[in-house]
């Protein structure tokens, strides 16, 4: 027994942060959502978080391993799409606008990303800077009326609370608390945002969506 207890202990050590993670990708999955990115999230932010410690001699490394903003400067919105890959983003939405044609549409700029046989989206130049790759900068089409950067946040917060409460409306979880669970331990949501549906109330779109809160005034809400 004294020779397993190293094993067990090693175990639980390196176990925890995996079933966490598993937990909220189970509940994702149980919603229709698979993250695909889940495993090169969380190890880019082991690595950082050990070099960081390294460098600094200090546990520094850690609150940064832990924080979403050191993924998002490595891993930026079009580096996961990457990672995940332009074929499997293709289908996954193919898939929604299949099931759910009136929320969920076909990129026709990622179509023809695909269609053309484009496996990754950056380019890094000598310095290792990177940028988008000129192959697939010629593919893109824009309209004449690009949306400003607050306008996607409001249409991307809008989806957000209304698919948070079709999954509440048709049991797919319990509480609002399952979704912020999920979306903490899975998808990498700020942990000190306390979970996207404080979020969305305290941000006012919850009523501005549904008509309501996820949760009555006073829960998860900032001091005045």
């Amino acid at each position: 027994m004294d020779a397993l207890a190293p094993l067990i202990a090693a175990a639980m050590n390196a176990g925890t942060p995996l079933m966490l993670a598993a937990l909220g990708l189970l509940i994702n999955e149980k919603s229709g959502v698979i993250n695909l990115g889940s495993e090169g999230m969380m190890l880019v932010a082991a690595a950082l978080g050990f070099a960081l410690t390294v460098l600094a001699a200090i546990p520094l490394g850690l609150v940064i391993a832990l924080s979403p903003l050191a993924r998002q400067a490595l891993y930026p919105p079009i580096m996961l799409l990457q990672l995940v890959g332009p074929a499997v983003a293709l289908h996954v939405t193919e898939t929604l606008a299949a099931a759910f044609p009136d929320r969920f549409a076909v990129s026709a700029n990622l179509r023809r990303i695909v269609d053309g046989g484009h496996r990754t989206l950056v380019a890094f130049d000598e310095t290792g800077a990177q940028s988008l790759d000129p192959a697939i900068v010629a593919l893109w089409q824009q309209g004449d009326a690009p949306s400003t950067g607050d306008e996607v946040r409001a249409r991307a917060l809008a989806a957000l609370a209304d698919e948070a409460h079709r999954m509440l409306d048709e049991g797919v979880v319990a509480e609002a608390a399952d979704i912020d669970l999920a979306m903490l331990t899975g998808a990498g949501w700020p942990f000190w945002l306390g979970g996207i549906t404080p979020y969305l109330d305290r941000e006012g779109v919850s009523e501005q969506v549904v008509g309501q809160r996820f949760s009555p005034p006073g829960v998860a809400t900032l001091p005045a």
